[in-house]
């Protein structure tokens, strides 16, 4: 007892207090794990809807059926649009065989006999001209095919080139520039009417 009130009055008298010793941590106490730096997702890259593919091949697109259309109604198209008709439509077989190259082929009269209907029908009048034309030493023929339009002032043209050879065995002068003139008229209504003619042999078509 004397021991208490001793002690008791020794902390009374110098004002301090004993240090507080703090309890370790319990075992069932989870630690506390440092903060650290915030966990960075990776960027989702936003899926973009592609369009489809359209077909590319030819015979993917379907030919309008002009048939069905009155002639009253072709009138009334442009005449671009008419004369796209016309090119859709033309059927320019080749009617000619050459038994020595095997191969067949198509003329100038084979063309202007499958268009002559499809003229009448979109309101175009088809003509033909030729011209000489001299580049150096050597002469020319130069066709120019057109299609003018009934109803307006528009017309649109191609032209071609095809030169006069030197000469000609068993051909006369004038056999000459018909040849030539035969074939620059042929690829001038290639050209204007949107006829492919890649694989014939050049050389003898011209002779025919």
């Amino acid at each position: 007892m004397m021991k208490m009130n001793l002690k008791e009055t020794n902390s009374n008298n110098n004002g301090a207090t004993a240090p507080q010793t703090q309890a370790p941590a319990s075992a069932s106490q989870p630690a506390v794990k440092p903060a650290g730096k915030p966990a960075v997702r990776p960027a989702v890259k936003p899926q973009v809807q592609r369009p489809r593919a359209a077909a590319s091949h030819a015979s993917a697109v379907a030919k309008p059926d002009m048939t069905k259309v009155t002639p009253e109604a072709i009138g009334k198209l442009p005449f671009k649009m008419r004369v796209a008709c016309l090119q859709n439509e033309l059927n320019a077989p080749k009617s000619k065989y050459n038994s020595f190259s095997n191969y067949s082929y198509r003329t100038t009269e084979d063309i202007i006999e499958a268009v002559k209907p499809l003229c009448f029908k979109y309101h175009v009048v088809l003509t033909i001209t030729d011209d000489i034309v001299v580049v150096g030493d050597r002469f020319y023929v130069k066709t120019t095919a057109r299609l003018d339009d009934t109803k307006s002032e528009e017309s649109i043209s191609a032209s071609a080139f095809a030169r006069e050879a030197t000469e000609k065995k068993g051909f006369d002068p004038a056999q000459i520039t018909g040849s030539a003139s035969s074939y620059a008229r042929k690829y001038a209504l290639n050209g204007l009417l949107m006829i492919d003619d890649s694989d014939s042999k050049d050389t003898d078509t011209y002779r025919n």
